[in-house]
């Protein structure tokens, strides 16, 4: 995994998708994954997606990194939820996410 040596990680988060969705005829996203690490005073979200492919390997993309929660202070507390859904094939009610 592309995270394996990124440093001061406190959390890793999964969510796996209610109704995995195709992309294209070969890889269908199943869900995401959050990475969440501490520099100094900012908190550092980062997005993948994660998903199979056709020979039924595991298949990752990300990171993405252009939304709001991808820089916080660490000093705060932020929905663990705004980790996730920001990916380019991420459409609206597409997610899984359900409200507690």
């Amino acid at each position: 995994m592309p995270f394996s040596r990124m440093p001061f990680v406190v959390e890793y988060l999964a969510m796996q998708y209610v109704s995995p969705y195709s992309i294209s005829s070969t890889i269908t996203i199943a869900g995401e994954f959050a990475v969440v690490r501490i520099e100094g005073s900012v908190r550092k979200a980062y997005d993948y997606a994660f998903g199979i492919a056709p020979s039924g390997d595991s298949v990752f993309n990300g990171p993405f990194k252009t939304f709001d929660a991808h820089h916080t202070s660490s000093a705060s507390s932020v929905d663990l939820r705004k980790f996730f859904g920001h990916h380019p094939w991420m459409g609206p009610q597409r997610s899984g996410l359900t409200s507690a």
